[in-house]
């Protein structure tokens, strides 16, 4: 749908992308004259401080916002057992045992620590996994998206427009400028979705209203969803151990104390964004009659917000998309420029030259896969088996065992994933609901640890 806004709406979104681009202008001034550096570029020097870490932290878990719409329209309250729950317990995980581990390596990248722990051949293959995992096209398609919604101008001008201006935001002073700009994207999420909430309060009664004209189903929990795909999104937060956008922010930290409190904080504003999430949502399936439940939001925003507010809405829609858009940029670029490119290419720019190579890359990829879901998910399902039990490895007795060979233990079973990918889209009959990829990879993975547990056993 095209959402109609008035002028003093697109003053409201103009004015808070404005203040947004200035204050990652303004904390690119500090990083500058030390663009070569990786732990300047890509770490902020390490020195990012608690609020910065939450702030950051937060505003780039929810690029996928238009997408929580859709689900809790079709699945209602089942969203929060699929993008919820399962994400607080790994956060909450990752903060107790993973956080201290990865500090003690200072490793730039998730390619750079499995490259210690397995050397540059593993390194490498890490490297082209995790940029293929990272080019944000998922969330350039739902900028554009959203900004041919607004404009009208078609799905790739659009994509071209948001990408520019959400690389304007980042290219010069890389993560200190993302993060110095998430301040702005953290508040306007928050406040959008608060004034939406509020409006639907006011507009439709409060949640004994909501109660009362909710279908039963929207309660129902697996629901139309079933077990297994929620099964299958639990292990889709497993992401979140080797989630480089989440192991940058860790790692541009001073300590591992730090970085765990700022990440059990984070836990707190996701349970607090999710419940905003899921009460519009709620509101929209009740009151509203969707025709397209990607459109959940925007139709709901149209219908019960005035001028001003719609375009605080707005912003707050775009912040998120943006702020999650410029986070995995970072990472992919951080990867092709520090563990890809080779030392000579690009010189004092080489970090804003890598970044300029994906964000046209994403731009490519979504117009060939314009499925933000299919996007989402199979990038899950590749990397997860490729990293996570690598990275188990590596941190095990077992490493040493394994290190000439601990490459195998990424190629295999991100080969494996894509090859199952590749055969359930060519069948059309998904037996696992949709997590072929996922399931495959993580068993070739296991049988590879079980084989590596016996040699050890028997070598003893």
């Amino acid at each position: 749908m095209i959402l109609t806004l008035s002028p003093y709406d697109l003053v409201t979104v103009v004015v808070i992308l404005t203040v947004t681009i200035v204050l990652g202008l303004k904390g690119a001034s500090h990083a500058t004259s030390r663009l070569s550096s990786a732990r300047e570029y890509i770490l902020a020097g390490r020195a990012l401080t608690l609020p910065l870490f939450v702030v950051s932290l937060v505003a780039t878990w929810y690029g996928a916002v238009l997408g929580s719409g859709e689900f809790i329209v079709r699945h209602g309250i089942a969203m929060i057992f699929c993008f919820g729950l399962p994400y607080y317990l790994a956060a909450i995980v990752y903060a107790i045992w993973f956080i201290p581990r990865y500090h003690r390596l200072r490793a730039v990248s998730i390619p750079d620590m499995l490259g210690s722990m397995y050397g540059p051949i593993a390194r490498r293959a890490a490297s082209i996994v995790m940029l293929a995992m990272t080019i944000p096209a998922a969330y350039v398609l739902m900028l554009g998206t959203f900004v041919d919604g607004m404009t009208g101008w078609g799905i790739v001008p659009s994509m071209a427009v948001g990408t520019l201006v959400a690389g304007s935001i980042v290219i010069r002073g890389g993560l200190r400028s993302h993060a110095v700009s998430n301040s702005v994207q953290f508040l306007s999420m928050f406040v959008g979705f608060g004034v939406l909430l509020a409006a639907c309060w006011f507009t439709f009664g409060g949640p004994r209203n909501l109660i009362d004209e909710l279908a039963p189903s929207a309660f129902d929990v697996p629901g139309t969803l079933g077990w297994p795909m929620i099964i299958a999104w639990w292990f889709i937060a497993l992401q979140t151990f080797v989630d480089p956008n989440v192991h940058q922010r860790i790692s541009a930290v001073g300590s591992p104390r730090t970085a765990q409190r700022g990440v059990i904080i984070s836990v707190g504003f996701w349970i607090l964004f999710d419940i905003l999430q899921l009460s519009t949502g709620l509101y929209a399936m009740a009151f509203l009659s969707i025709d397209r439940p990607i459109d959940t939001y925007l139709v709901l925003a149209q219908a019960v917000l005035p001028p001003i507010y719609k375009g605080l809405f707005v912003a707050g829609v775009v912040s998120a998309i943006v702020s999650t858009l410029d986070g995995y940029a970072l990472a992919a670029g951080a990867t092709l420029s520090h563990d890809l490119l080779p030392a000579w290419f690009g010189g004092r720019w080489r970090y804003a030259l890598g970044l300029c190579i994906v964000f046209i890359a994403a731009i490519a990829l979504a117009s060939v896969v314009p499925s933000v879901v299919d996007l989402l998910f199979y990038a899950a399902s590749v990397g997860v088996p490729a990293f996570l039990p690598a990275t188990l490895i590596g941190f095990s007795r077992w490493r040493d065992t394994v290190r000439q060979l601990g490459w195998w233990l990424i190629v295999a079973p991100a080969t494996t994933s894509i090859l199952a990918i590749i055969a359930q889209r060519y069948s059309g009959a998904p037996f696992l609901a949709g997590a072929e990829g996922m399931v495959a990879g993580l068993l070739t993975s296991c049988s590879m640890i079980g084989a590596i547990a016996i040699r050890s056993r028997l070598s003893t």
